[in-house]
Protein backbone atom coordinates (compact mmCIF):
# COMPACT_ATOMS: atom_id res chain seq x y z
CA UNK A 1 0.00 0.00 0.00
CA UNK A 2 1.71 3.34 -1.17
CA UNK A 3 2.40 5.56 1.72
CA UNK A 4 0.75 8.71 2.79
CA UNK A 5 3.30 10.96 1.84
CA UNK A 6 3.27 9.91 -1.79
CA UNK A 7 -0.80 9.76 -2.20
CA UNK A 8 -0.64 13.49 -1.41
CA UNK A 9 2.09 13.98 -3.74
CA UNK A 10 0.04 12.10 -6.53
CA UNK A 11 -3.42 12.87 -5.65
CA UNK A 12 -1.81 16.30 -5.84
CA UNK A 13 -0.33 16.04 -9.40
CA UNK A 14 -3.74 14.56 -10.53
CA UNK A 15 -5.55 17.43 -9.36
CA UNK A 16 -3.10 19.97 -11.52
CA UNK A 17 -3.12 18.02 -14.56
CA UNK A 18 -6.93 17.30 -14.84
CA UNK A 19 -8.01 19.16 -17.90
CA UNK A 20 -12.09 19.37 -16.88
CA UNK A 21 -14.97 18.38 -14.43
CA UNK A 22 -14.52 15.00 -15.17
CA UNK A 23 -10.89 14.36 -15.40
CA UNK A 24 -11.41 16.19 -11.70
CA UNK A 25 -14.37 13.66 -10.65
CA UNK A 26 -12.37 11.35 -11.79
CA UNK A 27 -9.63 11.82 -9.17
CA UNK A 28 -12.16 12.60 -6.06
CA UNK A 29 -13.67 9.25 -6.96
CA UNK A 30 -9.98 7.13 -6.89
CA UNK A 31 -8.66 8.85 -3.67
CA UNK A 32 -11.64 9.71 -1.75
CA UNK A 33 -14.71 7.06 -2.84
CA UNK A 34 -16.15 4.03 -1.50
CA UNK A 35 -13.03 1.71 -2.84
CA UNK A 36 -10.37 5.05 -3.25
CA UNK A 37 -6.94 5.13 -2.27
CA UNK A 38 -7.71 6.77 1.78
CA UNK A 39 -10.70 4.70 2.20
CA UNK A 40 -8.54 1.26 1.89
CA UNK A 41 -5.55 3.23 4.33
CA UNK A 42 -8.67 3.55 6.58
CA UNK A 43 -9.85 0.26 6.47
CA UNK A 44 -6.17 -1.10 7.11
CA UNK A 45 -6.36 0.98 10.27
CA UNK A 46 -7.52 -2.61 11.64
CA UNK A 47 -3.96 -4.05 11.11
CA UNK A 48 -2.87 -2.03 13.71
CA UNK A 49 -2.80 -2.41 17.52
CA UNK A 50 -5.64 -0.65 19.20
CA UNK A 51 -3.42 2.05 20.44
CA UNK A 52 -1.98 2.75 17.39
CA UNK A 53 -5.19 3.01 15.53
CA UNK A 54 -6.27 6.83 16.49
CA UNK A 55 -3.02 8.56 15.63
CA UNK A 56 -2.96 6.63 12.78
CA UNK A 57 -6.21 7.73 11.74
CA UNK A 58 -6.26 11.35 12.42
CA UNK A 59 -2.62 11.37 9.95
CA UNK A 60 -4.63 9.72 7.34
CA UNK A 61 -7.46 12.06 8.05
CA UNK A 62 -5.29 15.09 7.86
CA UNK A 63 -3.73 14.31 4.17
CA UNK A 64 -7.12 13.58 3.55
CA UNK A 65 -8.62 16.78 3.71
CA UNK A 66 -5.54 18.37 2.34
CA UNK A 67 -6.85 16.70 -1.20
CA UNK A 68 -9.98 17.75 -0.54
Amino acid sequence: MPHLADLLVQAKADIERSQDIEALEFVRVEYLGKKGHFTQQMTALRDLAPDARPAAGAVINQVKQEVQ
